[in-house]
């Protein structure tokens, strides 16, 4: 099994950043805020949408997780 933790910034301008909705049920690795508050992204959260990528993630949905915030991914290897 290979883990991983990805660990939410200090800087609240650094990307990639964490986002979830506001009960954790989907967590996106945000790379990159547009203008118009759209959001650029890979799923990582839940696992049965893990790696789906889109640049149309809405801001009213996900917002960025506090300062500290980790995220464990582990990958079992077959």
């Amino acid at each position: 099994m290979i883990e991983t933790k990805i660990k939410e910034a200090e800087e609240k301008d650094k990307f990639p950043a964490l986002y979830s909705t506001e009960k954790r049920e989907s967590i996106i690795l945000v790379k990159k805020a547009f203008p118009d508050g759209k959001l650029e992204g890979v799923v990582m959260h839940p696992k049965n949408a893990f790696g789906e990528y889109s640049m149309v993630w809405s801001p009213m949905k996900y917002k960025r997780m506090s300062v500290g915030s980790e995220l464990t991914i582990k990958f079992i290897q077959e």
